[in-house]
């Protein structure tokens, strides 16, 4: 009996997996082509170790707006084209403090493949499509409530920053705010003594309906967050398709 048991839950699975994979197909297309309907060979990138040295434009459409960005600012994506509300992704790797895309004069400077976000002088850019990021007030809110702290609770530190302790609700970073000329700026950045993740992270709305946009750096680069929040927005849409 027990083996009659064990077949009819095999074929169920069996048929579930097949199931699967039909209604993927149907939705995707096939598996081993993908998108090869909707891009050009050289729109089609693997997993790249590193961003390419090509300068050849790469579009990316999202949301309202259509995006070239060139290789050698890219290092990988999923879905190529349909980063939209049902998920995907881009990755963005320059260096730090004028954006540099990988070119072979400054090669050598970017981190080898494996090496974890927020060293030396990369900066890491994901524009998720599925994943929607709140406001800047509203992300400041959230933490400081979590972390049973007040608005007030804060200390000044150099170039106009507020640093909080939020240990009641991550004992491994402090947030970190700051009144711009664009609006207010929220962001984490890891304890001096922290090896996990060194870096810090600013995660920002997308200006669609979805996605959000977060950046990842050094916190040696800490007090030039606003700046490199701003100047990168000026890089995004410097790569807009009007």
């Amino acid at each position: 009996m027990k083996w009659l048991i064990r077949i009819a839950l095999a074929m169920v699975l069996i048929i579930a997996v097949v199931a699967g994979v039909v209604i993927a197909v149907f939705k995707w297309g096939s598996p081993f082509v993908p998108l090869a309907d909707h891009f050009r060979p050289h729109e089609l990138l693997s997993t790249l170790e590193y961003p390419s040295l090509d300068t050849e434009k790469v579009r990316i459409p999202f949301g309202s707006k259509t995006y070239e960005i060139p290789r050698n600012y890219l290092i990988n994506w999923k879905r190529p084209g349909l980063i939209d509300g049902e998920g995907g992704y881009v990755e963005i790797r320059v260096l730090l403090p004028g954006l540099l895309p990988r070119t072979a004069a400054v090669a050598d400077k970017f981190l080898p493949p494996g090496a974890r976000m927020g060293h030396q002088d990369e900066l890491h850019v994901h524009l998720y499509g599925s994943v929607v990021a709140s406001g800047q007030e509203e992300q400041l809110d959230a933490i400081l409530n979590s972390a049973r702290k007040g608005k007030n609770d804060f200390q000044t530190i150099d170039a106009g920053y507020r640093l909080y302790d939020i240990a009641d609700y991550d004992n491994t970073r402090n947030l970190f705010a700051k009144d711009t000329p664009n609006g207010l700026l929220t962001f984490t950045c890891a304890k001096i003594n922290e090896a996990k993740f060194p870096g810090c992270r600013i995660t920002e709305t997308t200006g669609q309906p979805y996605g959000s946009l977060v950046l990842t750096f050094d916190r040696k680069y800490l007090y030039q967050a606003a700046e490199i929040s701003r100047n990168f927005r000026l890089l995004l849409d410097s790569f807009e398709r009007k």
